[in-house]
């Protein structure tokens, strides 16, 4: 009798311990009987991409540009498209509803992954001040939130002239000569480019031996009227 009490209290012991790893599972692994959603935008390195930067002055005579999260599946693949939901967070927003447009929110059919398109448009004051667009998925019914680290991403965006990042001391010295506004411009005109990256060497002083050829035939000049100047021979 004593053993088989014993191995009764042994079995409710272990079933307690269990419905306790259980529990501490549930607080890391959403459940939800409908299929999630969450942003699963990742950099080169694969790292997570939760915020977005873009700056009109890169994209000379743009209008609107138009950027990109990627958001992931979690639950089944299915035959027909279902649209997931995101909101602006007008607590951390401070675009104008004018400066952006949401596009239809949709997971095709037969996609575990797809992307949410926002277009930025460009107005006058984001040549002085920056704004912030924020968006959050929430539920609705076809799906349900995903992780939550993975709910919410924004994008900053302006129109303020500024030195692009890869545009450093070194390949001033060597490629394009001191930065201004006027020069990037006729780089982003000739070559459609406004970035470097991938390029080798040796295919960046080709690039800019034919932009320093399209100067010249075109008598483009800084705007103090001096000479633009690329130091590439």
């Amino acid at each position: 009798m004593k053993k088989f009490r014993f191995t009764y209290l042994l079995s409710g012991c272990l079933a307690f311990v269990s419905l306790l790893g259980a529990c501490g599972q549930s607080d890391i692994e959403p459940y939800s009987s409908k299929d999630m959603i969450w942003f699963t935008q990742q950099d080169e390195n694969y790292e997570p991409v939760n915020e977005i930067v873009r700056s009109f002055s890169l994209y000379p005579g743009a209008e609107t540009l138009d950027v990109a999260f990627e958001v992931n599946l979690i639950g089944s693949v299915v035959d027909y498209d279902r649209t997931y939901l995101a909101v602006v967070v007008d607590s951390l927003t401070t675009a104008l509803p004018a400066e952006y447009e949401l596009h239809p929110q949709i997971l095709h059919a037969g996609q575990v992954k797809d992307q949410m398109l926002i277009t930025l448009k460009k107005s006058e004051r984001l040549k002085n001040e920056e704004v912030k667009l924020t968006l959050h998925i929430i539920a609705n019914e076809s799906f349900d939130p995903g992780y939550s680290d993975g709910l919410q991403v924004s994008v900053t965006f302006n129109d303020i002239t500024t030195r692009p990042d890869w545009w450093t001391d070194e390949v001033a010295r060597s490629y394009f000569g001191d930065y201004s506004k006027e020069k990037f411009e006729a780089f982003y005109n000739y070559s459609g480019r406004n970035e470097i990256d991938g390029l080798l060497p040796s295919d960046l002083r080709k690039l800019l031996l034919g932009f320093k050829e399209y100067i010249r035939e075109n008598n483009i000049t800084e705007a103090d009227g001096s000479e633009m100047i690329i130091p590439v021979y």
